[in-house]
Order: structure tokens, then sequence, then C-alpha cells
């Protein structure tokens, strides 16, 4: 139980890092197509 608890954890902040480099890469495209 303990070992799927962390390993929730982790897929949380897994997500979250992945979202937030989708957002970079958005940004960077728009950036250079301006």
């Amino acid at each position: 139980m303990k070992l799927f608890q962390t390993l929730a954890e982790g897929g949380q902040t897994w997500a979250h890092r992945v979202r937030m480099l989708k957002q970079v890469l958005k940004i960077a495209l728009s950036t250079s197509l301006l």
C-alpha cells in the first residue's frame, strides 16, 4: 500500500511536469512563429 502511494505521488508530479513542458513548448512555438 505504501509503495502504491509513492507511485501515485510520483505519477502526479510527472504528469504536472509533462503539462508544464507542453505549455513551455506551446509558448516557444508561438513566439518563434511571430
